[in-house]
């Protein structure tokens, strides 16, 4: 569904619909496989759940509602725009998985979500390796604190015996 002005010009028309999902099954390459393979995911199909996205455009970006795919048993979603002009500004979001820190790590970032920055444009997508780093930090930093946390409260348990 989608409702287009004919009297304006793509920097001043507002488009606005919406689409269904349903069925849809993708398999990895580009930039889905860019993300995939940023976690440590290995997948050769990629479920996309039934979702109705909103989207509309203005100012020249079109803006969706986030967009959730499924290439194991969590979710993984993408929100942001797309420029008429091709240029891409998504954020692609995921939770810590195992497989991404390990068993040591993991008990320490569970339900914690990782942000992936997209730039780039529709032809030549990337992914953002400075806000990819920095969000690694923030969560070495979390998991440091859970530790501290942890041995300091295991160390005052034995002091008070």
């Amino acid at each position: 569904e989608c409702r287009v002005p004919l009297n304006a010009s793509w920097k001043t028309m507002q488009i606005s619909g919406v689409a269904t999902l349903t069925n849809v099954v993708l398999v990895p390459a580009g930039l889905l496989k860019s993300v995939l393979d940023a976690v440590k995911e290995d997948v050769r199909r990629v479920e996309v759940p039934y979702q109705r996205l909103s989207f509309v455009c203005r100012e020249g970006r079109v803006m969706a509602d986030p967009l959730r795919i499924r290439p194991d048993r969590y979710d993984i979603s993408f929100s942001g725009s797309v420029g008429l002009d091709g240029s891409l500004d998504y954020m692609a979001e995921t939770p810590v998985t195992r497989k991404l820190v390990g068993d040591d790590v993991y008990k320490y970032l569970e339900g914690t979500r990782l942000k992936l920055s997209l730039e780039g444009t529709v032809t030549e997508p990337k992914l953002s390796r400075e806000a990819f780093e920095d969000n690694l930090r923030v969560l070495i930093r979390k998991a440091g604190q859970s530790l501290i946390r942890e041995k300091g409260g295991k160390l005052l348990e034995d002091l008070f015996k």
